[in-house]
């Protein structure tokens, strides 16, 4: 079995928000399906073609995405959600963390 991508939701979509992509147009139009290809393009690029990722798992915490000065709205965050689990390959693990810390990601990916 191939391994699957673990993608960090909260850092994720902050380094996108970072270089300057809208929220809004994150939560329309990003696609984890086309990360795992770009992925896979590199994976065969130096390992061999027998190896590839199926599926990616984005894992986040019931917060809302973004830096205090650019927060997804709850409508975005609910579109992006619902949009990432109706992608092939692509699951959405959203777990529940006490406190303010988004730590109980870290260590959710650190675990798999």
């Amino acid at each position: 079995m191939n391994p699957p991508i673990l993608v960090d939701g909260p850092n994720y979509l902050n380094r996108v928000l970072e270089i300057g992509i809208d929220a809004r147009h994150a939560a329309r139009q990003l696609s984890l399906a086309a990360l795992r290809d770009a992925v896979n393009q590199e994976l065969a690029a130096i390992m061999s073609k027998a190896e590839h990722a199926d599926t990616v798992e984005f894992i986040c915490s019931k917060r809302r995405f973004g830096p205090t000065k650019a927060k997804f709205t709850d409508d975005q965050q609910n579109a992006l959600l619902d949009r990432l689990r109706a992608e092939r390959g692509v699951y959405v693990d959203i777990i529940d963390i006490p406190g303010n810390s988004e730590k109980g990601v870290d260590q959710t990916i650190s675990s798999r």
